[in-house]
């Protein structure tokens, strides 16, 4: 309903998609082909959650992003819902050595990272991800670091200081992946 994705679903109908709000059912995921969860505020039910991943290993397309530094919302119940797959959410901050992500980051070979630049301009600051055994790395933020985040600093949305220090992940930090289910 806002934030950085307030209007993906108006670009995902520009670009010819259906978007819709709807309750996780059996019914509802009959009639999509991919379920999008941005910044999950809380754990999806047993339930519901046992839909989903029956959806996804029936062949359905599940894509989760996720903001940088989240405890309780968005970490903790992304990596709840993704547990099974391995992939994870991690308490920090990726951030591109240069001011812009333009030259620190690399597209993989992988169907999602194939978006010909396009989401170049749409990248600012995020979790990274921990791929896990599973896990297929797709875009990896090569001039980057992982700067934790601070448990202190709950103003400002428990951000570390974003300033490289010694022993912080430096390079190949993952910003996207990808793991394939059923």
């Amino acid at each position: 309903s806002g934030g950085m994705f307030g209007f993906l679903p108006k670009y995902l109908e520009g670009i010819g998609n259906v978007t819709m709000r709807r309750a996780v059912t059996r019914e509802a995921l009959d009639s999509v082909d991919v379920i999008f969860i941005a910044n999950l505020l809380e754990k999806i039910p047993e339930e519901e959650r046992n839909l989903i991943w029956e959806f996804v290993e029936n062949g359905g397309g599940l894509l989760i992003v996720g903001d940088h530094t989240g405890t309780d919302a968005i970490r903790e119940p992304t990596n709840d819902l993704l547990s099974p797959c391995g992939l994870e959410l991690n308490f920090d901050t990726a951030v591109p050595l240069r001011r812009s992500w333009v030259s620190a980051k690399s597209y993989l070979f992988h169907p999602l990272g194939r978006s010909g630049g396009k989401m170049d301009a749409e990248l600012w600051l995020g979790a990274s991800v921990t791929a896990g055994p599973k896990g297929e790395p797709f875009v990896v933020g090569r001039g980057a670091f992982s700067d934790p985040g601070d448990m202190n600093n709950k103003a400002r949305s428990y951000l570390g200081n974003l300033a490289y220090d010694p022993g912080e992940p430096l390079g190949d930090v993952v910003l996207a992946a990808a793991a394939h289910w059923g």
